[in-house]
């Protein structure tokens, strides 16, 4: 069994529990308790328990995300965090990984039952934690809001961010002011967005008209839509007011209607919930409103108006992806630059062949563009096909033999997914039990543990089945004969979709098509 050894010491120093006494503890521990195959060991000393930021402690983070310890052994509980939300953390991401946890002081073994009794307990508190985070983040930014100040980042197309000295605190704080050629685009965006009602023609129509982003970049329709999205650019007038107040957004207390007189643009906390560091936007009740000391761009009726036409075009897919085509968006119309699209032929509710289309030449009714429509699946195999022949074979061959070793996962999906709802539901079913144990008192306590104890062991159950699933892959036999196949026959042939849009963006930068022959540009190989 591979076993990691974590220890951590403040101050470096020879007394007390030094990190060479953890070390052998925990090293005793795990031949008296274990098989040990292999020995992992982090070290770090000059560091507090209350930073994660420590060297040592995110390498043993990163090698338990690959799997490479089945157990993680230390002195006490606080040498790997003396902050409950952290250690709740770790907590998590080792028993996601099937990693028991054991501090050997503390006697809490998360391989027993009463330790992961302890581990949910933890949990809770963790949450408890979580949420008061919350709430003073909440309180902060609602108090940041009554300046109408700006609080940072990268400033919306149309503003600059000003330092200006604030005249109640004296305080330097930053203030949006306008860029006024930035400012026309966006009155451009907003108007033909309402004549157009649709981002894919809006974003033609950037194209056509050579209008660029401030990095001189062609606006995509995401970007469009950030914009369209952003209430900064709309005046704070009544009719702002009372659209916000219906959507019960939270409006800052010391403002009232009269104070929404049109001067100045609002201000908007409290938007977006980062996720991997991906901004996903909250709702709008979610959404701390105040009045910035900006110059508005567009008028509140008109901003409201491209809501509406946005929530009834939500159901519109404006991705230029497709399921049945593999080189969207990396297939462009030389002439125009712009991603080609997809148009299916149907026979019997069946994708019988598609062809890739110049948007521009379709949106203005072949006036401004007269390329020649590109088959689709005969020009996916030629790009295969020049593949092969060019690329490395034997890279390309342990590159898909990655993927075709993952194959049978992609059928056990359903399977899979069955799997990972029960143990949602029985985690939630522990964190509820959990939850009642740190109320009740210590005569009701034995029931509760022991209903958490059969929980647990049902859980470790499940957890096995999803394992066992996940690790499987395609036998001997399969991948003798997956080999062959990749040596004496089209390799794409053997891949899902999915996998050759993988394999095709790992591989190619941009396809250009002139309506007579197609231009690849590739990557480096050594992106593959």
């Amino acid at each position: 069994m591979n076993i990691g050894i974590y220890s951590r010491k403040s101050k470096i120093t020879e007394s007390g529990e030094s990190i060479k006494n953890q070390i052998e503890l925990c090293k005793e521990y795990a031949h008296n308790n274990f098989n040990v195959k292999n020995l992992y060991i982090y070290e770090d000393e000059g560091f507090s328990g209350g930073n994660t930021r420590r060297p040592r402690y995110q390498e043993m983070l990163r090698n338990a995300k690959e799997k490479k310890f089945d157990v993680l052994i230390c002195y006490r509980l606080d040498r790997v965090s003396r902050n409950v939300l952290d250690f709740s953390n770790i907590l998590e991401l080792l028993a996601s990984h099937n990693i028991e946890f054991i501090s050997i002081r503390d006697h809490f073994d998360t391989s027993t039952p009463m330790g992961r009794a302890m581990m949910y307990i933890a949990s809770v508190f963790a949450q408890l934690e979580r949420e008061t985070i919350a709430e003073r983040i909440k309180d902060n930014m609602y108090k940041l809001a009554e300046t109408g100040r700006w609080l940072g980042g990268i400033t919306p197309l149309g503003y600059k961010s000003t330092r200006i000295v604030d005249k109640i605190t004296g305080k330097s704080i930053s203030i949006l002011s306008n860029v006024p050629q930035e400012s026309k685009l966006v009155e451009i965006i907003f108007k033909k967005y309402l004549d157009l009602g649709s981002l894919t023609k809006l974003q033609l129509y950037t194209l056509k008209n050579n209008l660029k982003t401030r990095n001189n970049k062609d606006f995509n329709i995401s970007s469009l839509k950030n914009i369209l999205n952003n209430p900064v650019y709309m005046a704070a007038d009544n009719e702002a007011y009372n659209y916000f107040l219906e959507n019960n957004s939270l409006i800052t207390k010391e403002l009232s209607s009269k104070d929404f007189d049109g001067t100045y643009g609002i201000m908007a906390y409290n938007k977006n919930n980062e996720k991997k560091h991906v901004p996903h936007k909250k709702e709008l009740s979610s959404w701390i409103i105040s009045i910035g000391v900006h110059s508005p761009i567009v008028t509140s009726a008109n901003w409201i108006k491209v809501q509406t036409i946005l929530l009834s075009n939500i159901h519109r897919n404006y991705s230029i992806g497709s399921k049945t085509a593999i080189l969207t968006p990396l297939i462009k119309c030389k002439n125009c630059r712009v991603p080609l699209k997809i148009i299916s032929k149907y026979e019997d509710k069946h994708v019988k062949h598609f062809y890739y289309k110049c948007r521009v030449k379709e949106s203005t009714h072949n006036t401004d563009c007269h390329v020649k429509n590109l088959k689709g699946n005969l020009c996916e195999e030629i790009i295969f096909d020049s593949l092969e022949q060019y690329l490395s074979v034997d890279k390309l061959i342990d590159k898909l033999q990655n993927y075709i070793n993952t194959k049978i996962e992609f059928d056990k999906d359903k399977e899979i997914a069955e799997l990972e709802k029960e143990i949602s539901e029985t985690k939630n079913a522990i964190y509820q039990l959990t939850l009642i144990l740190s109320s009740k008192t210590s005569s009701a306590s034995k029931y509760i543990i022991y209903e958490i104890e059969q929980m647990d062991n049902k859980l470790q159950s499940l957890n096995k089945q999803l394992k066992m699933l996940t690790d499987t892959t395609t036998n001997g036999t399969d991948n003798d004969y997956n080999l062959n196949y990749l040596t004496n026959g089209s390799i794409h042939n053997l891949l899902s979709n999915e996998q050759k849009k993988i394999l095709i963006n790992k591989i190619i930068k941009d396809i250009l098509w002139d309506g007579d022959k197609l231009e690849v540009e590739l990557l480096p190989v050594n992106n593959l």
